[in-house]
């Protein structure tokens, strides 16, 4: 199948070169500030400079090189974020005119189409009760979502998308619990033995 790249990737991409290109750009800056660190260091241990004078040129480079890791650090966290959003772009491509469960999916790209849906699931154990509270966040609106017409008499006239919430919990009462690990451990009993 061939897929071709729509807008948003393309703007993806280039908004990744840019942000690449900048942090190059201030690693460099980095090393030029340290680097000149480095020599007032060894200017003062030569005691080339008056103390005022290389007290201030101290603050100042400290300063500077503060402030160039900070703004390397902020381009790292957007580069992070750009790529997280192409495997999310690229995830859209392969999958987007189909969110519905894909039972019949082979195992690997089950995986990849739930790592493309969810982004996280979270797992609680209510020590009182013993249940399970499983709590699923989605990259999008899923839950609850749907369409509300303009005209609900002229369904012509066009709707629009109601998103829904990004994330569902569901509870597992430890009875459920004791039943599902009773039918794995038969399930498991019955498998023909691999050669």
């Amino acid at each position: 199948m061939l897929q071709t790249k729509f807008k948003g990737e393309k703007e993806n991409e280039r908004l990744q070169q840019n942000e690449q290109k900048k942090s190059n750009r201030l690693k460099k800056e980095l090393k030029q500030v340290q680097s000149s660190f480095a020599e007032v260091e060894t200017q003062k241990l030569l005691s080339e400079y008056d103390l005022v004078v290389y007290e201030q040129i101290k603050v100042n480079l400290v300063a500077e090189i503060k402030k160039k890791k900070h703004q390397v650090e902020q381009t790292r966290i957007r580069l992070k974020n750009l790529a997280n959003q192409k495997s999310w772009l690229d995830w859209i491509s392969k999958y987007g005119e189909q969110l519905s469960l894909q039972s019949e999916l082979p195992k690997e790209e089950k995986k990849e189409y739930l790592e493309g849906l969810l982004d996280r699931v979270e797992v609680r154990l209510d020590k009182k009760t013993n249940d399970h509270t499983l709590k699923a966040y989605f990259h999008m609106g899923l839950v609850g979502d749907g369409i509300e017409y303009v005209d609900p008499k002229r369904k012509s006239a066009g709707y629009k998308v109601l998103e829904g919430k990004k994330s569902t919990s569901v509870v597992i009462s430890h009875e459920e619990t004791k039943r599902i690990q009773q039918e794995a451990r038969i399930a498991g009993r019955k498998r023909p033995v691999k050669k």
